[in-house]
């Protein structure tokens, strides 16, 4: 046989991708190569602005660590300069091995919860559980992946994406001009295509909740886990916790 097709000159710049089912050369340009790859690395950017869910284990396999890892970070205060509220003293230590999450006066011994003020405050939920539940809220992943994950009750998810989803609206809320300025929150919620879910969509609250969580993400794509750590330690919280004992 014999092929009378001549073959087309390849030009300066331009590359050929041969094609499995027609055999047809298919001449890829420049211009798309680059815009392909612009947005192959803008995506890989969002993606890396959430560290893999191995990387927080081996960065905080357990409490202790996890309380080390948000004390560095400013979220817990260093125990030398904690104040205490019954004697003023200053300084405290911890209350134990096996209670790590409590700490009590140097001088007076009365007792209070390292998170009191905190988004973890009354959380029975260790700590490093709870960072991951927060990872995975941030990459959006679904209750069921978290439960299949870490073996946690969908209760105990469904309560921890509520408080993170409360949490980003406290976030916005103190600070309204970086969120919604003057633009009309409806037109901005058509505009991000926010998926509101049925069950949110006739409560207020929730349905505020949602809009908030989705705000802050697009607010913060870039930089979504460095941005939550900042925030625990920005917002403080009042729950008028008992005196622990």
């Amino acid at each position: 046989t014999i092929d009378i097709k001549p073959k087309k000159k390849k030009k300066r710049g331009e590359k050929r991708k041969h094609s499995d089912d027609t055999g047809e050369d298919v001449v890829l340009k420049p211009q798309f190569m680059d815009e392909s790859q612009a947005a192959t690395k803008q995506k890989s950017s969002n993606l890396t602005s959430i560290p893999s869910f191995m990387d927080i284990c081996c960065l905080i396999p357990d409490e202790a660590n996890a309380i080390t890892f948000l004390t560095v970070h400013g979220v817990f205060p260093n125990l030398k300069e904690v104040v205490c509220a019954h004697c003023g003293y200053k300084g405290f230590r911890p209350k134990g091995k096996k209670t790590p999450k409590y700490i009590k006066c140097n001088r007076c011994s009365k007792g209070q919860s390292l998170m009191k003020g905190t988004l973890f405050e009354k959380s029975r939920v260790p700590l490093h559980q709870a960072l991951y539940m927060a990872l995975f809220w941030l990459s959006m992943s679904s209750a069921s992946t978290v439960i299949a994950q870490l073996g946690c009750s969908s209760a105990t998810v469904t309560e921890f994406f509520g408080k993170f989803r409360a949490h980003a609206k406290k976030c916005l809320d103190a600070s309204p001009n970086e969120g919604l300025g003057n633009r009309d929150p409806e037109q901005i919620e058509q505009d991000m295509k926010v998926h509101i879910p049925r069950y949110a969509r006739k409560d207020a609250k929730a349905h505020s909740d949602h809009f908030s969580a989705a705000m802050w993400r697009d607010l913060h794509v870039n930089n979504l886990w460095k941005a939550f750590i900042e925030s625990l330690k920005t917002v403080k919280y009042d729950h008028d916790d008992s005196e622990i004992k």
